[in-house]
């Protein structure tokens, strides 16, 4: 009878294992790619904000933009933006940038060639925190059920089979 309980506890354990797993790595991969595809749209804003004031030289007006955006995005760690040359005409970085980071690069045509290329590395901490957040709730939430399904188990298989058996041993 302790075997089979335990069977049915490993099994339960194992379920409740693979389905956190599948659920944290759904979220994960969600978290991330929503996290990704926004700092790419902001790239493409910023590049087709800023592909006049290349096309016309006008490199302030360029590195004012990029500074403004830069200081104003607190997920930003690291934004270049480089000629068709490959020389930097703006940037920005911060002096701390955080544990974790994810680099994109955007670059702009005009007609067959390359105007410019956008360099942004941005500070993924955010997403690794709300991640760590809902693997605690998780493991939480995993182990009041496994209690909860456990008791219920116990429960059931001592009214269905322990009881019965034990007042038949009994007679």
């Amino acid at each position: 009878m302790r075997k089979t309980l335990l069977v049915i506890v490993a099994v339960l354990s194992l379920f409740l294992l693979i389905s956190d797993t599948v659920i944290y790595l759904h979220h994960k991969g969600t978290l991330y790619g929503e996290f990704r595809e926004s700092r790419v749209q902001e790239l493409r804003l910023l590049a087709i904000v800023s592909k006049d004031a290349l096309l016309e030289h006008d490199w302030s007006a360029i590195r004012k933009l990029v500074t403004q955006w830069g200081r104003e995005q607190n997920r930003v760690v690291e934004l270049k933006i480089s000629n068709r040359e490959g020389d930097t005409v703006a940037g920005f970085q911060r002096a701390a940038p955080g544990p974790s980071s994810v680099k994109l690069v955007q670059e702009v045509e005009l007609g067959d060639s390359r105007v410019m290329r956008l360099e942004l590395v941005a500070d993924t901490s955010e997403v690794t925190g709300s991640l760590d957040v809902m693997l605690l709730q998780l493991v939480a939430i995993s182990i009041f059920l496994f209690l909860i399904m456990a008791a219920s188990i116990w429960v059931v298989l001592r009214k269905l089979a322990i009881v019965p058996l034990k007042d038949e041993v009994l007679r």
